[in-house]
């Protein structure tokens, strides 16, 4: 018996999930490292201690999204949206993983409690990571490029936003 079996869902935290998010962050999909990865991105949050990373691996030819993993360590919220959203990314482009929003993956989610929201952005974080990680090692692999890194900002421009 899996204890899964016996467990009481009506009384106790998981009643401010969906079933969707439930069912996401008990039995995860997509979970684990990629290896063949050619995008990988990863982002932390001190103060709430969650660390996640999306690994993604494109198709050389399409440019698709033919692979997805994440590994996540914090909250059970922040497995669920790293969970749907690597079921989401498949088959997108670039462009199109850069039109993502919070929205998507709390909507695929069937919604999160509002302290939890965070969580969705987090993965987005490190999904945005993982697009200019490939972004950068396509930049790397095209003819006439130099074995220096092409960043999209000067690294002296890098915090003048800030």
């Amino acid at each position: 018996m899996s204890g899964q079996e016996v467990y009481d869902w009506s009384d106790n935290c998981f009643d401010f999930y969906s079933e969707t998010a439930v069912k996401h962050f008990m039995n995860p999909v997509n979970s684990g490292r990629l290896d063949n990865a050619n995008g990988r991105g990863c982002t932390t949050s001190s103060s709430i201690e969650d660390f996640l990373e999306i690994s993604l691996q494109f198709d050389e030819e399409t440019g698709l999204v033919v692979d997805a993993r994440f590994r996540a360590v914090g909250s059970p919220a922040a497995m669920a949206c790293c969970s749907v959203l690597t079921q989401l990314v498949l088959g997108k482009t670039p462009d199109e993983l850069d039109k993502f929003e919070s929205t998507d993956v709390t909507d695929a989610l069937g919604g999160l409690p509002v302290r939890k929201m965070y969580c969705a952005e987090l993965c987005l974080v490190a999904l945005s990571a993982a697009v200019e990680d490939y972004r950068q090692r396509q930049r790397m692999q095209a003819p006439g490029t130099s074995d220096d890194v092409a960043f999209s900002k000067a690294p002296t421009d890098r915090f003048a936003d800030a």
